[in-house]
């Protein structure tokens, strides 16, 4: 059930953009707490896409209060402990969830199967969805923005617009916000499994 806002607490009118992992969470949460949602994606439909994930403790806590966890940590294979080399064989990570808490772990799972769990909770809940509508540019307008689409339609005005759309963001470049990007010098070999493997 949705929980509505409370009376004293203001609203907002939100446009989400991409309907990925980010942008369908985002989404969801916040037509939650009673505000309204537009969720924009540039495909003309949605589905599961990319390879493996791993899910760490603190995207299980968002998918717990999303009530999904046990559903998508059902398809994926508990790891214990992880820890990953320099290219020249130097420790640079080992992390063992059980000793910082009991029963913590990450899980390994296709992002397909968390995608499956989100796209349901999303289409079921109040967030409004325009699939085929790549946003283009904004265009601000007193305290709020509208958005314009490729085909030249405009959607708004919104109070806030979150950029869900990955890390090649046509939005992001639209509105002039810089990408930031870190090089790292070195790479690094990662070895996966319980702890007695590694």
């Amino acid at each position: 059930a949705r929980q509505m806002a409370h009376e004293s607490t203001p609203t907002f009118r939100i446009a989400v953009v991409g309907f990925g992992v980010a942008g369908a969470t985002s989404a969801f949460l916040l037509a939650e707490q009673g505000h309204e949602v537009h969720l924009f994606e540039r495909a003309p439909r949605v589905g599961p896409v990319g390879a493996g994930i791993l899910l760490m403790p603190s995207g299980q806590s968002v998918l717990r209060k999303l009530d999904l966890l046990d559903q998508v940590a059902a398809r994926g294979e508990p790891i214990e402990r992880l820890f990953a080399l320099t290219h020249r064989g130097h420790p640079l990570i080992d992390l063992p969830f059980g000793e910082i808490a009991p029963g913590m772990c990450a899980y390994g799972l296709h992002r397909g199967d968390l995608f499956d769990a989100l796209h349901a909770r999303v289409v079921a809940g109040d967030p409004r969805i325009h699939l085929d509508h790549e946003i283009v540019a904004r265009e601000p307008e007193d305290d709020r923005v509208w958005l314009r689409d490729d085909q030249q339609r405009r959607h708004g005005p919104f109070d806030f617009v979150l950029a869900g759309d990955g890390a090649r963001s046509t939005l992001r470049t639209a509105l002039g916000w810089e990408r930031s990007v870190h090089e790292y010098e070195y790479g690094a070999l990662w070895a996966i499994g319980p702890s007695e493997d590694v």
